[in-house]
């Protein structure tokens, strides 16, 4: 690919003519460089890059070395190593970041499991959410804003967290940590 960049503007062709491999028993489609993907659907994707999201659809697994931005997308399971900055967006399935993690107007219809200094939900919704630090003996904070709701629990790994909640609701526990008003 030339300058390293895959652009869909549309929900054309491009992006699923690149090179694919099996992930499940599903061709995915794979892609390095640079990303900015719009309104297309599918199966499964595997980048080497940061990509950009703006009202895509990923049905399978999202897997993507380098930093995410979603905006008003559909996804499923994913598995992010880089900042992950999500809006206006649904993840379906289990969100596993490693980097920090910024979620606004974003539903998480099962957990967030994050290796991070800091999760920031504002105004979304979450199942479980399990943190551990990068960093041995490091504070990992997540910071609950705008009528977010967490439905189970917080679990810091390493026992050394802290909930700053501003507005929101935890309905289970914070384990591992305090929780700030």
């Amino acid at each position: 690919m030339t300058m390293k960049q895959l652009i869909v503007l549309s929900a054309s062709v491009l992006l699923i003519a690149a090179a694919t491999n099996t992930i499940a028993g599903k061709k995915c489609a794979r892609a390095e460089g640079n990303m900015i993907v719009g309104k297309v659907t599918m199966d499964c994707l595997d980048v080497k890059g940061s990509a950009k999201f703006n009202q895509t659809t990923i049905k399978g697994a999202l897997h993507i070395n380098g930093p995410l931005t979603a905006k008003s997308s559909s996804l499923n399971r994913i598995n992010i190593v880089g900042n992950t900055v999500l809006h206006d967006s649904t993840v379906s399935g289990l969100a596993n970041v490693t980097g920090s993690l910024e979620a606004s107007d974003t539903a998480f219809k099962d957990n967030i499991q994050a290796s991070s200094q800091s999760v920031t939900l504002n105004h979304s919704t979450v199942r479980n959410i399990k943190i551990k630090s990068d960093k041995p003996h490091q504070i990992t904070y997540v910071y609950l804003n705008d009528n977010s709701v967490v439905s189970g629990n917080i679990t810091f790994v390493g026992g050394k967290g802290v909930v700053k909640n501003q507005r929101s609701k935890v309905l289970g526990k914070i384990i591992g940590g305090k929780i700030l008003e």
